[in-house]
């Protein structure tokens, strides 16, 4: 949470915007690691979920401008509309 990409998307910068040369690091870390490092490969679960009606209605966040699924925001105490990450609660 500490990088520097996590800290320009905190700055609201789009992750399309964000230079290579800060991704293009994290992304060889990744790519280098063993399996087992960055994944938990266990058996599948099957899970009851129950249908919903699909969400295509979205907005530009009032705080980083990130495009969000308007069942995705919150409504902050300054009467605006942010994105999860920007509310500073958990989903």
């Amino acid at each position: 949470m500490n990088s520097p990409f996590v800290q320009k998307r905190k700055e609201g910068v789009p992750p399309q915007d964000i230079p290579a040369a800060t991704v293009d690091p994290m992304v060889e870390k990744i790519l280098g690691m063993p399996e087992e490092n960055f994944l938990k490969i266990e058996p599948v679960k099957e899970v009851q979920t129950a249908p919903r009606k699909g969400m295509f209605t979205a907005r530009a966040c009032d705080e980083c401008g990130e495009m969000t699924f308007v069942n995705k925001m919150r409504l902050t105490a300054a009467g605006k509309t942010v994105c999860i990450p920007c509310s500073g609660e958990a989903e």
